[in-house]
């Protein structure tokens, strides 16, 4: 009776769910027709994945969809069967990335690293429009389709995009691709032969112009244990992370190797409302106390 009522439950949430998706659809869409076209693929997603079909080749062909994001109006590419939709959702939706304003109210640099197709660092501009954008992707296939969804960016001279992955040595690594836009990894021991470019953070810095960073975006899928343990001394330059973890890199292996920097790790919290790991410099840690005492 109990597992039955659970069942019922998480059915319930989850129609609730796909329900404002399509509330979305027509938030973001620039025009009716816009906003039908991005419901009509939500649907034929969730039906796919429902019926567990593998998508051909030509059914992961991006299409471009005219959004308002913040004072934007500009073309949206996605792939409507490889993931990129339950990217937006979660981002646009759910909120993953939300910043409380009691951290940072401001920033004029923000890098992406794991970039996807550049739905985060368009999130980011409905906080920052005035910011500069670095995005990292190793995916071929992502990177041709954040190209395309920055372009308004980069004509600004707001974005800078780097095709090649992140890591603690400059060099070359194996790839190994998925068939979800999200799910690519650095592996150097895989049989594929995706070779991707290697940089390190302070090359990446070096070669966007930066002195500092604001917020530090990072979804590598397992290649954070190499970036955060070893030669980061580049850390002193960045004010907040929002990291997601993976493959046994725990949350307290993230302190420590951040603490030579004072760096603070905060779980997700409700009390704050930030929903991914974050990290806060001193400077951040300051900010937020200044911000408790004026309000």
């Amino acid at each position: 009776m109990l597992n039955k009522l659970l069942q019922e439950k998480f059915f319930v949430q989850k129609l609730e769910h796909y329900f404002q998706e399509l509330g979305l659809c027509f938030q973001m869409g620039a025009n009716l027709h816009s906003s039908l076209r991005l419901a009509i693929a939500t649907l034929q997603f969730h039906i796919n994945n429902a019926l567990n079909i593998t998508p051909s080749l030509e059914q992961l062909a991006p299409e471009s969809y005219q959004v308002q994001i913040g004072s934007y109006c500009t073309d949206l590419w996605l792939r409507t069967y490889a993931g990129d939709l339950f990217v937006l959702y979660e981002i646009f939706l759910d909120g993953c990335y939300h910043i409380p304003k009691s951290w940072l109210q401001e920033a004029t640099c923000i890098v992406d690293l794991g970039a996807n197709v550049g739905i985060t660092s368009l999130f980011f501009t409905t906080y920052f429009p005035q910011a500069k954008y670095v995005l990292v992707e190793p995916s071929t296939s992502n990177f041709s389709v954040l190209k395309r969804n920055v372009s308004w960016l980069e004509q600004c001279n707001q974005a800078q995009v780097i095709e090649g992955a992140v890591s603690n040595f400059s060099g070359e690594l194996k790839f190994c691709n998925s068939p979800w836009s999200w799910g690519g990894y650095l592996d150097n021991n895989s049989s594929e032969e995706t070779i991707v470019r290697s940089y390190t953070m302070t090359e990446i810095m070096q070669l966007s112009g930066l002195n500092t960073i604001d917020i530090l975006k990072v979804d590598i899928e397992g290649a954070e244990k190499q970036l955060f343990s070893e030669q980061n001394e580049w850390l002193k330059n960045v004010k907040l992370i929002i990291a997601e973890l993976h493959d046994g890199y725990s949350i307290e292996q993230f302190q420590k190797d951040l603490e030579p920097m004072n760096f603070t790790v905060v779980p997700p919290n409700p009390q704050y409302g930030n929903l991914m790991i974050c990290a806060l410099s001193p400077e951040i840690l300051n900010n937020q106390k200044q911000f408790a005492t004026q309000s």
